[in-house]
């Protein structure tokens, strides 16, 4: 994994293959695979970030959400607490 300056990783969290650009920020028992979180892009506790994913700059992930492989995130987006779930 790449991490930038002022990424922040959250207790029980695995990144794997990934890149972390500046700022960004990873709660508690998440897990990010091959995946691209973009600058100052926030993921909240227990989310799965699938292969593939690219979260753009900014975007806000609620804590509980699972990105299925591929899923793109709008820079600026905000998905709620569990607002997409297997």
């Amino acid at each position: 994994a790449i991490l930038a300056s002022g990424v922040s990783v959250g207790e029980r969290t695995r990144v794997r293959r990934s890149v972390l650009l500046e700022g960004a920020s990873v709660g508690a028992g998440c897990v990010v695979s091959d995946s691209i979180v973009g600058p100052g892009a926030q993921i909240g506790d227990e989310c799965q970030i699938g292969p593939g994913v690219v979260l753009g700059e900014g975007a806000m992930i609620g804590s509980g959400n699972v990105l299925d492989p591929g899923a793109r995130i709008f820079p600026g987006a905000v998905l709620g607490e569990e607002a997409v779930t297997p």
